[in-house]
């Protein structure tokens, strides 16, 4: 009797249990198949319905390891940078360890529509918040801070970079934008001695750095040393897109999405005597490249060259290696005339400028 008994209350138990793991199979079945419709809607190209989907699977599964990644493929999926920045926006509260890759995602298409004072915030917020300081960042809210006229807090940001950070590229990034700075203020003596001691040893310098290098001493009116730039870049990188821009053989079109500071912005007017040659142009049947953004992050590079594929246009990422560090060129292919390419590409929404070959 007493072995019925207990045989016998066991069953509801295994009953109860049974029906948990039933239901919790068809939430995870229903997760899935929302995966799968986004995923098919996106291979249509309903890009719309495809993002409505994901961030249908996002709300209800916030707990799943798959999170962080669905939330930055929602973004690439997004149709313009506003509904990137509404996506985003409207998850960080929840993104946990997804937070420093939706700030950096939220910065750059806040800076991509113009809202320079949001983006520097975005910035900011994602130097710390991946729990060790992300320098890269931190300058990028300083370059933004010195844009909306804060120069002291951007000073301030960039001295923090000097003291704290050892990498050697972002390091003389950030020198090069104080030198940028005291330019500015009519500080030439300062920044010539700061720029001096940059261009020590310019053998081992990129040539992303001896632009920098470059635009820095024409911001200080330092002529002589812009002129040693641009003959260094000449004699180590004659067909770097970095000397075609020094040299105003292009003329490049700004895109936050470049290299640091603007590096595809036109260069000021002390520039007009540097060399000048033919713009390059195709024609019918060559192929046209234009760089329409050089990343640190691969997977920033692959958002872009994902974004370029949905607008229709032919790209690849190109990995450069230059004094030790690896950054990421996106460029996009087509054939025709290069400037009706451009103008192409602009109506899309990417800026960028040719790249010789």
């Amino acid at each position: 009797m007493g072995t019925l008994m207990r045989t016998t209350g066991r069953a509801p138990l295994k009953r109860s249990l049974f029906l948990l793991a039933f239901a919790l199979a068809r939430i995870g079945a229903a997760g899935a198949d929302d995966l799968d419709s986004a995923r098919s809607l996106e291979r249509e190209g309903k890009a719309a319905q495809a993002l409505a989907t994901y961030e249908k699977w996002l709300d209800s599964h916030q707990s799943d390891d798959r999170w962080q990644k669905v939330l930055l493929h929602a973004a690439d999926v997004a149709e313009s940078p506003q509904a990137e920045i509404d996506l985003l926006a409207s998850r960080l509260a929840v993104a946990g360890a997804a937070r420093h890759g939706a700030l950096l995602r939220l910065a750059q298409a806040n800076e991509l529509v113009g809202n320079l004072q949001a983006a520097q915030i975005d910035f900011e917020k994602a130097s710390i918040a991946s729990g060790d300081k992300d320098f890269r960042s931190l300058l990028e809210s300083a370059r933004l801070l010195f844009e909306l006229g804060q120069i002291d807090k951007a000073v301030s940001e960039a001295d923090a970079i000097t003291e704290l950070c050892g990498s050697r590229r972002i390091l003389f990034a950030t020198r090069a934008f104080l030198a940028m700075i005291q330019g500015s203020e009519g500080r030439a003596e300062d920044a010539g001695g700061l720029l001096s001691s940059l261009l020590r040893s310019k053998d081992s310098l990129s040539a992303a750095d001896l632009l920098l290098a470059y635009r820095a001493a024409l911001s200080a009116g330092l002529s002589d040393d812009a002129e040693s730039c641009l003959e260094e870049l000449s004699a180590r990188f004659p067909r770097s897109p970095e000397y075609a821009i020094a040299s105003r053989r292009l003329s490049p079109v700004p895109s936050p999405a470049q290299l640091p500071f603007g590096v595809g912005a036109e260069p000021p007017a002390q520039a007009a005597e540097a060399p000048q040659g033919p713009r390059p142009e195709s024609s019918s049947g060559q192929a046209v490249l234009v760089q329409v953004g050089s990343f640190w992050d691969r997977h920033n590079a692959t958002d872009r060259l994902n974004g370029l594929s949905a607008a229709g246009f032919r790209g690849e990422i190109r990995p450069v290696v230059e004094a030790g560090e690896t950054f990421y060129r996106v460029v996009a292919e087509s054939s025709g005339e290069a400037q009706q390419f451009l103008d192409r590409l602009k109506a899309s929404g990417f800026l960028g400028y040719i790249v010789p070959e």
